[in-house]
């Protein structure tokens, strides 16, 4: 994820050291941003493959947003940056320094949120902190931090505290436990400390708790991924449940997991956090179901499973969910609407590197842009339309 954003006339590809900013109608390049930090935005494998990381570069309307950390190589940084820069002209805007985390949400132009210790609400358009979210009130107060404990493929590798920005509110959590806030002042609107879920038939090694894993913030419902783990954080992904609340806070609907056998579950990632995971016409949709916002129930089933992007916001234009299939590897395109799928006209196997990639799906106001990540190649990247919708 993180490999490409842009606007309606801009896009920026990231590279290991550097970004390029793009014009959207010709290609031509606008602007160029060289990190002076090896492995600023990623790594390079010794075989060649280049690992992009995700959340950061992103584009927030007209500024383009840079968070640079520290490392360890040739240039290295004292302390986190963000810079902010105009998309059109490259010129640096400002400068933020001192936090180690940041949450952008594509649809909300006037907050940006960082963590310094605490998280803070920033206005991206001078970088001037608007809010301080206090917590020592809230339900999180009561519920010690985790630490990572495992590997970083491993579900435990991430720490069930998290934010998430979009829809007006701030949502923040620590295991079994959420606050959300007014994104616009950093006031609480709500906190509460959710209930376990109900046991199943899969018996974990030795229960040890449980705790939110995904939030989706939409302007109409914040939805939270509940679940147990053991004392080896192993989730039971057959248990999960969702529980809904409106904007208020006021609970909308609890929808428990699927009958013991079911070969399905209402988990919305496959590792840990998953994402953030976007509204599109009142539903949201995971790789084998989708689901009405408003009161938990199913909206469709595709025809086959899609693998839909995890880690970005970007997956959705013109009310398609972009993704690509596991079966063959087609990129497609699945109607927001009903679950219909529109096969796009490419297919991984009729690229050079064969069918065992991976497509990272970006759209634009312009296009659809995928990125293949292969090793022993560069990563490429294809420019196409898909369908929209009919009216």
């Amino acid at each position: 994820g993180g490999v490409a954003t842009g606007n309606s006339t801009s896009v920026a590809m990231v590279d290991v050291d550097g970004v390029g900013v793009y014009d959207a109608d010709d290609g031509r390049v606008r602007w160029t941003l060289e990190s002076g930090i090896d492995g600023a935005f990623g790594r390079r494998g010794d075989d060649g493959q280049r690992s992009i990381h995700g959340d950061r570069v992103h584009a927030l309307g007209e500024t383009l947003l840079v968070h640079l950390s520290p490392d360890r190589g040739r240039g290295a940084l004292p302390k986190d940056a963000l810079l902010a820069f105009d998309m059109e002209t490259g010129e640096r805007l400002w400068c933020a320094v001192g936090f180690t985390s940041l949450q952008v949400d594509p649809d909300t132009h006037d907050r940006i949120a960082v963590f310094d210790g605490s998280w803070n609400l920033l206005n991206p358009d001078d970088g001037r902190t608007v809010a301080t979210l206090d917590i020592d009130q809230t339900s999180l107060a009561h519920v010690a931090p985790e630490e990572s404990r495992m590997g970083l493929f491993s579900a435990a590798y991430w720490p069930t505290e998290r934010a998430v920005l979009g829809g007006g509110r701030i949502v923040l959590t620590r295991g079994p436990a959420i606050a959300v806030y007014d994104s616009a002042d950093g006031s609480p609107i709500h906190d509460a400390t959710l209930p376990a879920p109900a046991p199943s038939t899969r018996e974990l090694d030795e229960e040890d708790g449980h705790a939110v894993y995904n939030v989706i913030v939409d302007e109409a419902a914040t939805v939270v991924e509940v679940d147990s783990h053991d004392s080896r954080s192993s989730r039971n992904y057959q248990g999960t449940e969702l529980i809904a609340f409106d904007p208020s806070g006021e609970e909308l609907w609890h929808r428990t997991a699927p009958e013991p056998g079911a070969d399905w579950s209402l988990a919305l990632g496959d590792y840990g956090l998953s994402g953030v995971v976007q509204v599109v016409d009142g539903v949201f949709a995971k790789s084998d179901r989708a689901f009405h916002i408003s009161d938990g129930s199913d909206a469709w089933e595709p025809e086959y499973r899609i693998g839909l992007p995890s880690g970005s916001r970007h997956v959705v234009r013109d009310g398609f969910l972009n993704g690509h299939a596991y079966k063959g590897g087609r990129v497609v395109a699945v109607d927001a609407r009903n679950g219909d799928i529109a096969a796009g006209p490419l297919k991984a196997d009729e690229i050079e590197q064969g069918a065992d990639v991976f497509l990272s799906h970006t759209g634009l106001p312009f296009g659809n842009l995928f990125t293949q990540s292969v090793a022993n190649r560069p990563a490429e990247t294809v420019m196409f339309g898909l369908p929209s919708p009919a009216d």
